[in-house]
């Protein structure tokens, strides 16, 4: 990771804002999964609703939402997709990764409501399943998926079939996400420090950028100019 002249990590009580911020949105998230979870008890195809990857683990600071359901049939799938879609309401970042009840992975909720032909869809299986698709460029490594972290809503079987599924792995460890702390950088033409965020460092790394030189008021004015001195905000 790049570092700065004079920067440096600090205490989360600097930055309280971001701290509480954070804590309000991780709580909604995991009250709007857990309503999605709740709604799904009514459909009978639905065997299994769990929560997988970071708002599963201890991290204040969660990528988004990662729901796991474990189906017997299709005829349902548009209901749990509009369940699935409420929760925009409460994080825009949501994915449900949905599996047969013998394991078979189908594919991801399109977040769609309906295809659409002006809807530039990457997904060439789009259709197989409704409601289902896949990032193009996504490869399915079982190993990985299940060694997430996993949070158990509901089952109808006796013994989750999250569970019996890592059992056959053999996966005995779960995946263990790196803890971010907020660091103070100093940027390149202004002079000035600046906080960059755990949740900034996050969305940086998911989209393969390198950190920021500049603070975001410079950023903004090589981006847009100085004419965005005058801009009320």
């Amino acid at each position: 990771m790049e570092e700065a002249q004079g920067a440096g990590s600090f205490s989360e009580a600097d930055v309280p804002d971001e701290k509480t911020f954070n804590a309000a949105r991780r709580q909604r998230m995991l009250e709007g999964v857990g309503q999605f979870a709740q709604k799904l008890r009514r459909f009978s195809s639905v065997i299994e609703v769990g929560l997988a990857g970071t708002l599963a683990s201890e991290d204040e600071y969660p990528n988004d939402i990662d729901a796991v359901v474990f189906l017997d049939g299709f005829n349902e799938l548009p209901d749990i997709a509009r369940a699935a879609r409420q929760m925009a309401s409460v994080c825009n970042s949501w994915e449900v990764f949905v599996f047969t009840v013998d394991f078979k992975y189908l594919g991801r909720i399109c977040h769609y409501k309906e295809c659409r032909p002006r809807v530039a869809c990457a997904d060439k299986r789009c259709g197989t399943y409704p409601h289902i698709y896949e990032l193009a460029d996504f490869v399915f490594d079982p190993n990985q998926f299940f060694s997430s972290p996993f949070h158990l809503f509901w089952s109808r079987k006796e013994k989750s079939l999250w569970v019996a599924r890592r059992e056959r792995l053999h996966i005995t460890h779960v995946r263990q996400y790196a803890r971010l702390q907020s660091v103070k950088r100093i940027c390149e033409d202004c002079g000035k420090e600046f906080v960059f965020s755990v949740a900034e460092q996050k969305h940086f790394s998911k989209n393969g950028w390198q950190p920021p030189k500049r603070c975001e008021r410079c950023r903004d004015r090589r981006n847009f100019g100085e004419d965005m001195e005058g801009w009320q905000l």
